[in-house]
């Protein structure tokens, strides 16, 4: 990182673990760890902030990485999901062609009364003419000498 200065500064700059020359008291009183006495260069504080936001800004990467897999993730099942509305889609309107025909291939009240009525009326006719056939020989003789 280049730090500009301005004209009328020094470029010498005192090393970190030395006081200011022209200042009685350390120039930034920091406390570490809980001694309040220690004092901090400002560069070494500014250093040390630089080396905690380099920290965060590593741990923000290592979260971004994270949500990005855990994303491609969620991305994944959505692509899946769609796939199988897709298919459920289709099979949908097979399944409304198959009851469409097999409503209309339904039989209603009315059929299965008219059908049940038929029955009735067949099993009628059939007992009758098994009560009548034994005796039309019969009857055939006594109408023809009847003539």
């Amino acid at each position: 990182m280049a730090v500009s200065m301005p004209a009328h500064a020094t470029t010498e700059l005192p090393m970190p673990d030395q006081p200011l020359a022209d200042s009685p008291e350390p120039p930034f009183a920091h406390p570490v760890g809980g001694d309040h006495n220690v004092s901090m260069h400002p560069l070494q504080n500014l250093s040390r902030r630089v080396g905690r936001l380099e920290h965060r800004a590593d741990q923000v990467d290592q979260r971004l990485e994270r949500i990005e897999g855990r994303l491609e993730r969620v991305e994944s099942r959505l692509e899946r999901v769609e796939d199988r509305l897709e298919r459920l889609e289709g099979e949908t309107h097979v399944l409304k062609a198959d009851v469409a025909v097999i409503k209309s291939n339904y039989a209603t009240k009315t059929d299965v009364a008219n059908a049940r009525s038929s029955i009735i009326l067949w099993i009628v006719s059939a007992i009758f003419l098994a009560q009548l056939l034994p005796t039309l020989p019969a009857v055939l003789r006594a109408l023809e000498a009847a003539r």
